[in-house]
């Protein structure tokens, strides 16, 4: 079912209404304010299509037994998108952020992944239309991330059609294709889970960049063809857009191969929700996502994923042990290079999404440095032209009269960081691309800082519900030029504070 209309947004018009709408939502609302959750209906993290045929993959498989010859290219791209998405273990040290019957109950215990998502609701899904190798047969399949393995959607060979669609140039052996399932979030977030939706997007291509660093730079194409590619998946853009599409392995020329156009049979996920509900922002923002033709001249630039990548087994570790220090910052001071460390990560993996753009934007970052080695206690702006004082003096009473829950101890944190991008200037320009583009950028720009300062001992915190437009004001910047979309803070944790240490032996009966 769908809630009322978005009163007076005009179509062509939505990117920048949203826009607008999440920077002054703490003053003037979200349509939907009055939204109550209810748990009972929450749809789940994951899509289980159980009716469909599962191909395992093994993310451990060398290349082969003599390691001379390229693994599978689909076990390659499982193994990825495991790193980056699948589940990689139990959430059971203590925070200030989760409900106690997480802690309490077998069936409420959260589970990680590798790449961060807005409200922890995971709303990507993967598909892989795949030509074939010697893993697994050429069709369309998901990929479920508690099993790490393809469910079967269609048995046909459909690359050729992504390719028509998006007018590449070259073609490739496999097509991994991102799509983002609204209610996944929205059940909770209602208007406000786009926003949050739009990063996770960048979020796992940053994951991406960790496990196989620049042979992804350049090679995420947004500027999809979403009605035909929601039609050859066999999902409703309404509630489930398409976000990007990377191609995997380039094809040798030489004769092109049969074209066989199949009736795709409905295989549809397990469902345990009752209703799903549609909101008028999301609504709005699909409508003219339709209207909306790609810009074909990217194209040009992209780049596809050479067929003998190989994840970094340390990237993956590190992807694993990556954590949120909800309400765990003790206090204790970073270094200046360790900050510098971490923005410079975060502008490398924006840089690699940005390659397959036209217009992706820059990223500044306004830093309120608390206790910083190196730097005195006050607001920087920090962007390409390098870092500069805008006010001097603590902060903390600020940033605490901004975000409004009590999941981090913000005042305890070293420092915070606040992620700018010209989103408003992007969705005026170029729609919803461009408004999702920018999201990516900020997501991806996050994901690396995240991973990265997790590996030199930061601690890391993020928000996406603080009052934008308020530190908009308080930097003395224009958010219609560089808009506040993401709060990060950094610090070190407690030694042991709510940490879990917990051993299982499985000894089986003689």
């Amino acid at each position: 079912m769908s809630i009322h209309t978005w009163p007076g947004v005009l179509p062509g018009t939505a990117a920048v209404r949203y826009a607008h709408l999440i920077l002054d939502r703490v003053r003037d609302g979200m349509p939907n304010d009055d939204w109550k959750v209810d748990w009972t209906n929450a749809p789940l993290t994951v899509a289980d299509h159980r009716d469909a045929t599962l191909r395992l993959m093994d993310a451990d498989v060398p290349a082969d037994s003599e390691g001379t010859a390229p693994r599978a290219l689909s076990r390659t791209i499982a193994a990825v998108c495991l790193s980056a998405y699948g589940i990689t273990g139990p959430r059971l040290n203590i925070n200030l952020n989760d409900r106690p019957e997480v802690h309490a109950r077998v069936a409420n215990v959260k589970w990680g992944r590798g790449a961060a998502s807005g409200g922890g609701r995971y709303g990507i899904d993967l598909y892989l239309i795949h030509g074939g190798d010697d893993a697994l047969d050429a069709g369309v399949y998901h990929f479920n991330v508690i099993a790490n393995g393809w469910e079967q959607l269609q048995r046909h060979d459909r690359t050729r059609e992504v390719r028509g669609f998006q007018g590449y140039v070259r073609e490739a052996r496999s097509y991994l294709v991102a799509t983002v399932n609204f209610w996944r979030s929205a059940f909770k977030y209602s208007d406000f889970a786009y926003q949050a939706t739009a990063m996770d997007v960048g979020t796992f291509f940053g994951a991406q960049w960790e496990t196989l660093g620049d042979d992804v730079a350049g090679t995420w194409d947004m500027e999809v063809d979403e009605t035909r590619l929601a039609a050859l998946l066999g999902i409703d853009p309404q509630d489930q857009g398409v976000y990007a599409v990377q191609a995997w392995g380039p094809i040798p020329a030489g004769p092109e191969r049969e074209v066989v156009r199949p009736v795709p049979a409905p295989v549809t996920a397990f469902r345990r929700d009752r209703a799903v509900v549609r909101f008028p922002t999301a609504t709005a923002l699909q409508d003219d996502m339709r209207r909306e033709s790609p810009d074909v001249s990217a194209r040009a630039k992209l780049a596809i994923v050479p067929d003998a990548t190989v994840p970094d087994d340390a990237g993956r570790r590190r992807l694993a042990a990556r954590e949120t220090s909800f309400g765990r910052f003790s206090g204790e001071s970073l270094t200046e290079d360790a900050l510098d460390r971490v923005l410079a990560r975060a502008r490398s993996a924006a840089q690699a999404l940005a390659g397959g753009s036209p217009y992706a934007p820059a990223l500044s970052f306004l830093v309120y440095a608390h206790r910083v080695e190196g730097l005195e206690p006050g607001l920087y702006l920090d962007d390409d032209e390098g870092r500069r004082g805008l006010d001097d003096g603590d902060q903390s009473s600020f940033l605490e009269s901004t975000y409004f829950l009590h999941n981090y101890m913000g005042r305890r944190a070293a420092c915070t960081l606040i992620v700018c991008a010209a989103v408003i200037d992007a969705a005026r320009a170029h729609g919803v691309r461009g408004y999702r583009v920018t999201n990516a950028v900020v997501g991806a720009a996050c994901q690396a800082l995240l991973t990265d300062a997790n590996a030199v001992g930061v601690a890391t915190g993020t928000a996406l519900g603080f009052d934008a437009a308020a530190h908009a004001r308080h930097a003395g910047i224009d958010p219609t030029v560089s808009a506040p979309m993401l709060m990060i803070m950094l610090g070190v944790d407690t030694p042991g504070s709510g940490r879990v240490r917990a051993d299982m032996t499985v000894e089986m009966a003689s």
